[in-house]
């Protein structure tokens, strides 16, 4: 086997990772954003209403998707950073060519 032959098995290897990663990225990003939409809807929720009842159930329901908008970004960041390293082996594959 050419070492051209080699690189291309690599350089396939690396894309599908790359797309599978993509995609995965994709649909964090928007559960990131849901997340925060109702991190900041409840947030305001609270400061408005000043029933106890609501205060109290909205500052719960803010804290839960704090945390969920929390755990998400870190997952969104990492997965950033494998896609980066992906990118950059795939551009020096490419440069071998």
């Amino acid at each position: 086997m050419t070492n051209e032959e080699i690189w291309n098995i690599g350089l396939e290897e690396r894309t599908d990772e790359l797309s599978k990663l993509q995609s995965e990225y994709d649909r964090l990003d928007v559960e990131c954003r849901k997340a925060e939409f109702e991190r900041d809807m409840y947030a305001r929720l609270r400061d408005v209403n000043n029933a106890m009842l609501y205060k109290q159930k909205f500052s719960e329901k803010y804290e839960k998707c704090a945390r969920a908008s929390e755990k998400l970004t870190k997952q969104k960041n990492a997965l950033e950073n494998e896609i980066s390293v992906l990118k950059k082996e795939i551009y020096y594959i490419n440069s071998l060519m």
